[in-house]
């Protein structure tokens, strides 16, 4: 799979991850919505609910109004009370309006003991129940007993704490009977409606046909869904019933519902209102199917576009690919050539660096090497026979020391070290302690020839010693500095040299510093990143030795170690000069 390949899908995968969670937000939204609306709808309901039944509650009020008030009713009550019986002419007389009133399926008169005294029911229910004598538990007794002058009571049909037989479901009114003279309670009258026939007479044409009317007690008196609710349910509202909305879930015959409940104060009624889940109608439509549908009609369409832009950003990498592949098989002139100034032209740019100082760290490690040879093959030139030259100067020291002439074989004793460190051919490295005894073989022979002109130093760490640095790094430094340093002065040259490590181990740190003449000021002004250029110039003051000491030091340094080293010359403040080299005390062959 090529990078414009990958690129688009990328893309296309991105516009989808954004457009699903736009499709996502978009849904949760929607739900949202459909939720609070539907919670809206619901409380609205209830609210229709409770004033429906309101109403009802108004009318069988005034039905009850009109049976008190009636000056006949208190008569035959008070006849009642009196122990006297009471005429059924009159009393049906006063009850016979009642076949006429809407819904209304009874009227029943007690007297103070809770006796019915007369009534009359529509529904074909007979024998009315005394009420008097039944613990506190009956609507009667507490209103006999309270202040309160109504009470409500929901009696399901076929009860029998109201009728001996009782054929319908009802709202009863329980009120008191008072005197209108006295206002002594004389008795009750006790007024009931059809519940079937609350919250409207046509079903099919009212707003709370999704009502369902549960009383305090647990029964349903009045379901207008068709659906049948479960009795834990049921159990769980009445429970759990309040003056403030209950919603509730229910799930029948693979539908989802929610109940919203509320208990109607003033009522023995809790009203539910049953609808369908709009969360799960919401998410099974056909609207989501098509969104997502769209979706994927946009990403088919938007892919050859996609193409055609990826190309543009994959054309500019493929060349950087191309020559890439093309340095890596050596040819180290590739560069790659970008007309755009953006990020990717930067890369390229980057690239072609890269390519630019490879090649000159080629031909520096090519001009290393060479000189390394060169350098090798003077000194194998120059060279004799390791075992005669030791033997020589072994019968020479030992001839000095017979005749007694102590400072000659101290002289041929020095030779001898200095010959057999400096031609040890051992490695690329050496470390520190045999550097720093080089120094001292070569400084003493120096002193020998120098006399009292010449004065050295060497101060060094202990823990510097078996670290390893380049071979031939210290020595043409102190060479140097001699060889430039000594006609300058005219009584005593000083070479100072100092081996530290640092405080954390990770670094040689080296000193050279002496009272010469100090470097040029061309060398100074031209170290380190034009020394080309300074060694091109035609300086007659300027020896061989110097160039190898100073350029081919610097040369070697930088291949091995690149940034990490720092090698610094400047000239010291009243005369003289100093050379600082900071190693990476980590070498490794190259």
């Amino acid at each position: 799979m090529d990078l414009a390949t990958k690129f688009s899908l990328m893309f296309s995968c991105m516009i989808l991850a954004v457009l699903f969670l736009t499709a996502l937000v978009m849904s949760r939204s929607g739900l949202r919505y459909v939720m609070e609306e539907q919670d809206a709808r619901c409380l609205l309901s209830l609210d229709y609910v409770r004033i429906l039944i309101e109403k009802d509650q108004s009318y069988v009020d005034g039905l009850t109004e009109y049976y008190i008030s009636s000056a006949e009713a208190q008569e035959l009550v008070n006849l009642s009370n009196a122990g006297q019986s009471v005429p059924s002419e009159r009393m049906q007389e006063l009850l016979i309006s009642a076949r006429f009133k809407m819904y209304l399926l009874s009227v029943v008169f007690y007297n103070l003991d809770g006796e019915p005294i007369g009534y009359v029911a529509i529904d074909n229910s007979y024998g009315p129940l005394p009420q008097g004598g039944q613990g506190g538990t009956r609507p009667f007794e507490r209103l006999m007993s309270s202040y309160s002058s109504m009470e409500w009571e929901y009696i399901p049909a076929y009860s029998d704490v109201f009728m001996q037989m009782d054929h319908s479901p009802k709202l009863v009114l329980w009120k008191k009977l008072e005197d209108y003279n006295t206002q002594r309670t004389i008795g009750a009258v006790a007024v009931s409606v059809d519940v079937r026939k609350l919250l409207g007479a046509d079903p099919d044409v009212n707003p709370a046909q999704n009502t369902v009317l549960l009383s305090q007690g647990g029964e349903v008196a009045l379901n207008r869904t068709g659906l049948e609710l479960p009795e834990e349910l049921i159990a769980r509202i009445c429970a759990e019933a309040a003056d403030t909305p209950g919603i509730y879930p229910l799930e029948l015959g693979g539908e989802r519902y929610n109940i919203y409940s509320q208990v109607c104060e003033g009522t023995p009624f809790i009203s539910c209102v049953i609808e369908p889940d709009s969360a799960s109608f919401w998410s099974q439509t056909s609207i989501i199917r098509s969104a997502f549908l769209l979706i994927c009609l946009f990403l088919i369409a938007m892919l050859p576009l996609t193409r055609v832009f990826v190309g543009m950003l994959t054309q500019p990498l493929a060349k950087l690919s191309e020559s890439m592949v093309r340095f890596s098989k050596g040819d180290y002139g590739a560069k790659a050539d970008f007309r755009y100034k953006d990020d990717i032209g930067r890369l390229g740019q980057v690239f072609n660096n890269m390519v630019e100082e490879n090649r000159r760290l080629v031909e520096l490690n090519y001009v290393l090497k060479l000189r390394e040879k060169e350098a090798e093959l003077s000194m194998l030139q120059m060279q004799m026979d390791p075992h005669f030259l030791y033997n020589m100067l072994h019968t020479a020291y030992w001839s000095a020391l017979k005749n007694h002439d102590e400072q000659t074989a101290e002289i041929v004793y020095d030779m001898g070290q200095f010959f057999r460190l400096s031609l040890n051919r051992g490695g690329e490295t050496a470390s520190v302690r045999s550097c720093l005894d080089l120094l001292r073989c070569y400084l003493e022979l120096q002193r020998r020839r120098f006399g009292s002109r010449l004065q050295w130093q060497i101060e060094a760490d202990p823990e510097v010693y078996d670290a390893l640095i380049p071979r031939l790094i210290l020595q043409p430094i102190v060479e140097n500095c001699l060889m430039h340093g000594m006609d300058s002065v005219d009584k005593g040259f000083f070479v100072h040299i100092e081996a530290r490590m640092s405080e954390d181990g990770e670094r040689l740190n080296f000193l050279v510093e002496d009272n010469g003449a100090g470097f040029p000021e061309e060398l100074l002004v031209c170290w380190p990143d034009r020394l080309e250029e300074y060694f091109r110039a035609e300086r007659p003051d300027t020896s061989g030795g110097q160039r190898f000491a100073m350029r081919n030091i610097y040369e070697r340094l930088q291949i091995r170690y690149h940034e990490r080293c720092e090698f610094s010359i400047r000239n010291r403040e009243g005369g003289g000069a100093t050379v600082y080299l900071s190693l990476p005390n980590d070498y490794r062959e190259v």
